[in-house]
C-alpha cells in the first residue's frame, strides 16, 4: 500500500501547507451531533483501487469516520482520472460503496454515456449518481443521450 507521510495543500493565500489528518479527524469526532447534515467528497489519486493510505488511513475509513460524524453522502473522486474522460473507477466506487450505509456519489473520469450507464448498475450497492464535468463542456455526454438512457 501507499504511504504518505506528509501531505501539503495551497491554502487561501497561495502557500503549501502540511495537511494535519490528524486535527481533521479530531474536528469530525467533534461535529458528531452538528446540523446540517454534509456531503463530503473524499478525493484519491489511485489506480483502479482504493488502497492509497494517508497518515495510516485508507479511503474507506475515512468515509467510514465522515459517516459516523454525520455526514450524508459521499462523492468519491479518483482524482487521477478527473478530467481525462477515461472512465469512472467502477471497482473502487463499488467497494466504497458497500463499506458505507450512506449514499455514493461517482465522479471523476465520465467521458461517454457508457460510464454513466455503468455507474447506474452499482445503484443496489447504494451508488446513486455520478458528476459529469469535463464531459459536458467538450459535449461527449448530451442532454438526448442523458434522456434516452433516462438520466433526466
Amino acid at each position: 500500500m501507499n504511504q504518505i507521510e506528509e501531505f501539503n495543500v495551497i491554502n487561501r493565500h497561495g502557500h503549501s501547507v502540511p495537511l494535519d489528518f490528524n486535527r481533521i479527524l479530531t474536528r469530525l469526532n467533534n461535529l458528531k451531533n452538528y446540523e446540517p447534515k454534509l456531503h463530503v467528497n473524499i478525493g484519491l489519486v489511485a489506480q483502479n483501487t482504493i488502497k492509497l493510505m494517508i497518515n495510516n488511513i485508507t479511503t474507506i475509513e475515512l468515509a467510514k469516520k465522515y459517516e459516523d460524524v454525520g455526514a450524508s453522502a459521499i462523492i468519491y473522486t479518483d482524482i487521477s482520472r478527473d478530467g481525462t474522460l477515461s472512465g469512472l473507477d467502477i471497482e473502487g466506487t463499488k467497494a466504497l460503496a458497500m463499506a458505507v450505509k450512506i449514499p455514493v456519489i461517482a465522479s471523476g473520469g465520465v467521458g461517454k454515456i457508457d460510464d454513466l450507464i455503468k455507474i447506474s448498475q452499482l445503484e443496489e450497492f447504494g451508488v446513486v449518481g455520478s458528476i459529469i464535468g469535463k464531459a459536458w463542456y467538450q459535449k461527449t455526454i448530451t442532454i438526448k443521450e442523458l434522456q434516452e438512457n433516462n438520466f433526466l
